[in-house]
């Protein structure tokens, strides 16, 4: 049995993203943003 550390948070943030990214819930160029943090 090998130990495995779990996933930091980047990484589960960048496997989350690339998920959306690759079944097409996120298009191309769209723009990402925190909800509830003004926008500039």
């Amino acid at each position: 049995m090998d130990f495995q550390a779990p996933n930091t948070l980047a990484e589960q943030i960048t496997n989350y993203m690339a998920e959306r990214i690759m079944t097409g819930q996120i298009r191309p160029g769209e723009r990402i943003q925190e909800p509830g943090w003004p926008v500039s």
